[in-house]
């Protein structure tokens, strides 16, 4: 929204997708240039982790679940919309 601070999380979202970097790396810069927004794993909730991309906004539990496509396990895989096999 246009009252967002730059790099900052939108209101309405339910979860953020972000890069875990190790302070033991050092000052080695991981991206070229400057960007995101830097914060303490001592005052945010990591609800999960992968070692990855894991494609976040296409999961469900905000995230942290299997792709909603997903055919035996998504919300909208073919399990749970009811498809039928052949006769």
């Amino acid at each position: 929204s246009p009252d967002d601070p730059p790099c900052s999380v939108p209101r309405e979202s339910t979860h953020l997708s972000a890069s875990y970097i190790n302070a033991n790396v050092g000052s080695t810069r991981i991206i070229p240039q400057p960007v995101g927004i830097v914060l303490d794993p001592m005052h945010v909730n990591i609800t999960c982790l992968y070692p990855t991309d894991a494609a976040t906004d296409i999961r469900d539990n905000d995230g942290c679940g299997p792709p909603t496509q997903d055919p035996k396990y998504g919300s909208k895989g073919a399990r749970r919309a009811g498809i039928v096999g052949r006769r």
